[in-house]
């Protein structure tokens, strides 16, 4: 399965099991065990740096590799 996503941000996506994730440096746990489409929506259209998501002891977690990504992002999600 391909999946192909147009964005500005660089990702790489957890959309498969097959895929590992990489893990960044500044690490938010999200409330939920998952990632809703508006959060990945967002971080598409804003995030300049490489951000990914995985999930870990039953929540879902982002990860950024910039850290300005990282800060916007929580202070608008949360």
């Amino acid at each position: 399965m391909e999946i192909e996503l147009e964005h500005k941000g660089m990702g790489p996506f957890t959309l498969c099991k097959r895929f590992e994730p990489e893990i960044f440096q500044y690490r938010i746990q999200m409330e939920d065990d998952g990632i809703p489409g508006n959060i990945i929506q967002w971080c598409l259209s804003n995030c300049e740096g490489k951000w990914s998501w995985y999930f870990h002891n039953g929540f879902a977690w982002m990860s950024f590799d910039n850290h300005n990504d990282h800060l916007i992002f929580a202070l608008k999600m949360r």
